[in-house]
C-alpha cells in the first residue's frame, strides 16, 4: 500500500454509530424542526423516558433506567408505559408505578427543568431542557457530522 492511500480510521464515527442506533431518526427529526440541530438532536435524547428516569434520581444508571422502563416500573400521566425510547413533553408527569421498588437514589440533583412533587411522589417536565441544562461532557457535535454525511 502507497503512502497516501490509506484512508484513516474514524473510531469516534464508527463508536458513535454503534452507541447510538436511534441518532439517525432523532438526527432527522432535528432537521426538521426550526433551531440548531444538536440542541434539537440533545433535547430528544434528555426527554427519553429511560434517560428522564435516571435523571430523576430513580435508578443508579441508565442502564439500570432502561430495565426499570422495560419491566412497566413507570407510569406516563398515569398509564404504564415499557418503551424507553419513548419521549416526554412539557407538562407530563413520571411517576414510579411502586415506590418501594424504585427508591430514590442518595445525593443526586434534580435538573432546573424538572419539578418533584414529593406528596404524590412524582416528577414533573416544567419545561424543555434548553442549551444550558445539558450535559457538557456529551460531544452531539460528532453525531451531527456522522449523519450528515
Amino acid at each position: 500500500v502507497g503512502v497516501g492511500l490509506v484512508r484513516p480510521i474514524d473510531y469516534g464515527a464508527d463508536i458513535l454509530a454503534t452507541a447510538c442506533p436511534y441518532c439517525l431518526e432523532m438526527f432527522e427529526d432535528g432537521l426538521k424542526t426550526k433551531g440548531v440541530t444538536g440542541e434539537e438532536v440533545m433535547r430528544q435524547l434528555e426527554l427519553r423516558l429511560d434517560n428522564m428516569v435516571y435523571r430523576s434520581g430513580f435508578a443508579m444508571s441508565r442502564a439500570q433506567a432502561r430495565q426499570y422502563v422495560r419491566r412497566g416500573f413507570f407510569t406516563i400521566n398515569t398509564k404504564i408505559c415499557d418503551i424507553p425510547s419513548a419521549r416526554l413533553r412539557a407538562g407530563d408527569i413520571l411517576k414510579p408505578v411502586d415506590f418501594e421498588k424504585t427508591s430514590p437514589r442518595e445525593g443526586f440533583t434534580l435538573p432546573d427543568w424538572l419539578s418533584a412533587n414529593l406528596a404524590e411522589k412524582s416528577i414533573k417536565v416544567e419545561r424543555l431542557p434548553l442549551s444550558e441544562d445539558m450535559p457538557a461532557d456529551f460531544n452531539v457535535q460528532m453525531i451531527v457530522e456522522f449523519y450528515s454525511r
